[in-house]
């Protein structure tokens, strides 16, 4: 890939884009161009691995994501610069509706450790592994590090340097396949599915104080499906099939008992 990037770039980033990228991640806009030479480059040296970490040093930035990502940015802690987080609750309005969106915009969202010690054992543990890869909380350098800091993770072109590098990206896919299987969720039924997990997160409207008991299921499709690994995040039947699955969320809510909630060990 690197030889060829040194006579013919523009095949090389097809080629590159098409064999690898599209399937794990988004090709950050930094790898194009000039960038991109620079770093096939540098692909002569070292393993070349494109790090997923925000960039916490110059500015986060939101914009661009699927709603499912957006509405996940809306619920961890405020960390945006400016009008930042406005500009992220129009974009969750989009999909979600203006009442969710007026909600998001009157709150400040938990801090970090409050949202990790009410939803890390939760079926919205999604969300939790979004925060914690968002701010940074996170020990695989692949999650941790911005592209821009590329210098930080060095793995040489040995049999040891090339396992380790696939078994980075390997765990930094599995760490986020919960966030991408409730981005998914969400955006199967988003009127349904977005003030469940605002509750879960905040704690419902009609309390005082937030509880085990916010965290409720869909009535028609139940919590956000369990993905361990990204091949079950990706996979056709993560969720049910949305033309079965769309009258029953028109259905006014069933009324049963609080489903399962003993089986979480839940901590406030």
């Amino acid at each position: 890939m690197a030889s060829l990037a040194g006579s013919k770039p523009d095949v090389a980033l097809e080629t590159f884009v098409s064999a690898f990228v599209r399937d794990h991640f988004e090709l950050d806009e930094a790898v194009f161009g000039d960038g991109f030479e620079l770093w096939a480059e540098s692909a002569n040296e070292s393993v070349p691995l494109l790090l997923r970490g925000t960039d916490r040093c110059n500015g986060i930035e939101t914009q661009g994501y699927r709603p499912g990502y957006a509405l996940q940015w809306a619920l961890v802690q405020d960390v945006f610069y400016g009008d930042e987080r406005s500009q992220l609750v129009a974009e969750v309005a989009e999909t979600f509706g203006e009442a969710l969106a007026d909600r998001l915009e009157a709150i400040d969202p938990p801090a970090h450790e409050v949202l990790c010690r009410r939803l890390t054992r939760s079926p919205y543990a999604g969300v939790v592994a979004f925060s914690r890869w968002a701010l940074g909380d996170v020990s695989n350098p692949v999650l941790f590090y911005h592209q821009h800091h590329a210098d930080e993770l060095v793995l040489p072109w040995t049999r040891r340097g090339v396992a380790r590098a696939a078994r980075l990206v390997r765990e930094a896919d599995d760490f986020q396949a919960p966030t991408l299987a409730l981005a998914r969720w969400l955006e199967h039924a988003p009127v349904e599915h977005g003030p469940l997990l605002v509750d879960a997160v905040l704690g419902r409207q009609d309390v005082k104080a937030w509880s085990p008991r916010a965290i409720r299921p869909c009535h028609a499709c139940g919590f956000p499906p369990t993905a361990r690994k990204w091949q079950d995040a990706t996979g056709r039947h993560l969720l049910p099939d949305a033309s079965i699955d769309a009258g029953a969320h028109s259905r006014p809510p069933d009324v049963r008992p609080e489903e399962d909630l003993n089986d979480f060990d839940f901590v406030e």
